[in-house]
């Protein structure tokens, strides 16, 4: 159990460092060219690691499922709209 906390504690960490180097780029991207730059993550993903990206799409799609990404496909989406709540947050009654 203290291998999966630390592993996940890891992961978190390298999140929120990647995160945090992501906006200091940005930051001083929209600076230097005066106007608001925003780096999406797939295109930062794609410049710094192509064959990771790909990887990770296959891994998605084989475990996941592919029509996890798409919500006019997924069933957890269909499942709130054939309830009638369409996404709605729950109401709490």
């Amino acid at each position: 159990m203290r291998t999966v906390r630390f592993l996940m504690r890891a992961l978190s960490l390298a999140a929120l460092i990647a995160a945090v180097v992501a906006g200091t780029m940005d930051s001083v991207n929209s600076v230097s060219s005066s106007s608001v730059v925003m780096t999406s993550l797939g295109n930062a993903w794609l410049n710094f690691d192509p064959e990771g990206l790909t990887m990770a799409e296959i891994s998605a799609n084989s475990y996941v499922g592919s029509d996890t990404g798409n919500p006019r496909r997924s069933g957890v989406f269909l499942l709130d709209r054939a309830r009638g709540r369409r996404g709605a947050p729950h109401s709490g009654g």
